[in-house]
């Protein structure tokens, strides 16, 4: 499972560069959607890190990771539903990783503690 966590996080990763490149290159620095578009592409760094310290064992941390997850995912389709298109590969590249991502740290929270004391090792 834990490839598959990082695989996660490195698309979504790239997913956050490029909408962080998108930001600069369709938004004027400074304006307000440039830093709403800038805030999103912060947030998306975040729940990688999130889902990265995961492995760590801390259950507050793979709390975090989850709901950070599951609200970007939401998010994502959000913004797909509000062009008009949910399966717009903006929207797909953030919802599915983060999508993966949420139900594997569910699945590690729903497991015994002790399990999640070792997340490295699960």
């Amino acid at each position: 499972m834990n490839v598959i966590r990082y695989v996660m996080c490195a698309l979504l990763a790239l997913g956050a560069l490029g909408h962080l490149y998108g930001t600069f290159n369709g938004y004027p620095v400074g304006s307000e959607v440039f830093v709403w578009s800038l805030s999103a592409t912060a947030y998306t760094f975040a729940v990688v890190t999130f889902n990265l310290l995961a492995r760590s064992g801390g259950r507050g941390l793979l709390a975090a990771g989850m709901i950070s997850a599951a609200v970007w995912a939401a998010l994502a389709l959000g913004f797909g539903s509000a062009i008009g298109n949910i399966f717009d590969p903006r929207a797909i590249m953030h919802a599915v990783p983060s999508i993966v991502l949420a139900v594997l740290d569910a699945k590690l929270l729903l497991d015994s503690p002790a399990k999640s004391k070792h997340l490295g090792q699960a």
